[in-house]
């Protein structure tokens, strides 16, 4: 009598507990629909997280904090916000100065580590305009309509 293949208790084990095999090799199916997330960020609003001190600004959030103050959808934003920092990066690499008004002027400080891969060393100087101050208007001298 022909015996049957071992089965392997490996892989009957794993996909019991709902995870697919670490050595099978065997991809999952894919039953066509979306993963939960998916349908959660394309059905409802996107949560903006708000900036907090010592808090770390990652891409995601800026793409939701971009797209809520400009009004635009994630996924126009996403190729522009991508874009806008590689030029950052880039303009950064070169040891340019970027004077970008809402951000200040940053500059990249002597260093050891010049022309390397290594950490960078960078300079903000934000400016006194940086936390919404106006400039104060002048009051003037004479009234609108008399003459000076």
């Amino acid at each position: 009598m022909p015996s049957a293949p071992p089965k392997k208790p490996a892989a009957k084990a794993a996909t019991a507990a709902g995870k697919p095999a670490a050595n099978s090799g065997a991809k999952p199916a894919r039953t066509g629909a979306k993963p939960a997330g998916a349908a959660k960020a394309a059905a409802g609003p996107v949560e903006v997280s708000k900036p907090t001190a010592g808090g770390t600004l990652r891409p995601k959030d800026l793409i939701a904090r971009v797209a809520e103050a400009t009004g635009g959808k994630i996924k126009d934003i996403r190729g522009t916000v991508a874009a806008t920092l590689e030029e950052l990066g880039k303009s950064l690499d070169a040891g340019e100065t970027l004077v970008l008004p809402p951000l200040g002027k940053l500059r990249v400080a002597p260093g050891k580590a010049e022309g390397g891969d290594g950490p960078m060393r960078l300079k903000l100087h934000r400016g006194a305009g940086v936390a919404g101050k106006k400039k104060a208007e002048k009051e003037p001298l004479a009234e609108p309509g008399e003459a000076s």
